[in-house]
């Protein structure tokens, strides 16, 4: 049995997590990488698989460009995702990804929507609100 390859975001770095597998670019830019971890970015197809997927679940608006390559990188290699970002995970789940949690570990898949505190106005983004300028807020559905 192939042993699957381990794709670490920053929170494994930052929390001092196991530091066996590989990362991709933008992860490298937000922390140190140690010369041990091989960085790998994602192809196009993924990343754009993996934004499609958090747009549907409502978490692409809470995701950096880290998070996305992690995402797309194990989408890629179908890897085990490794970190501590909740979003990170529901959207991993969501595109049956397996998870490790670094510190903790979601125990459910959740789907978001935004909406608009003050009127009630449901959109799909985060933004201002269109019927009268709130700033949205999130919550599961």
């Amino acid at each position: 049995m192939v042993k699957k390859q381990r794709v670490l975001d920053a929170g494994v770095f930052i929390e001092g997590g196991n530091l066996e597998g590989i990362t991709p670019p933008a992860v490298a830019k937000e922390t140190e990488v140690p010369p041990i971890v091989e960085i790998v970015a994602p192809n196009d197809t993924k990343l754009k698989a993996v934004m499609e997927t958090a747009e549907k679940t409502g978490d692409l608006d809470v995701l950096s460009r880290a998070d996305v390559e992690v995402l797309a990188l194990a989408l890629q290699i179908d890897g085990i995702v490794c970190t501590n970002d909740f979003a990170v995970q529901n959207v991993a789940k969501k595109l049956k990804l397996e998870v490790e949690g670094v510190s903790r570990e979601i125990s459910k898949e959740i789907k978001w929507c935004w909406y608009c505190p003050a009127c009630g106005w449901k959109r799909a983004r985060k933004g201002e609100c269109e019927r009268c300028g709130t700033e949205t807020k999130r919550r599961p559905t």
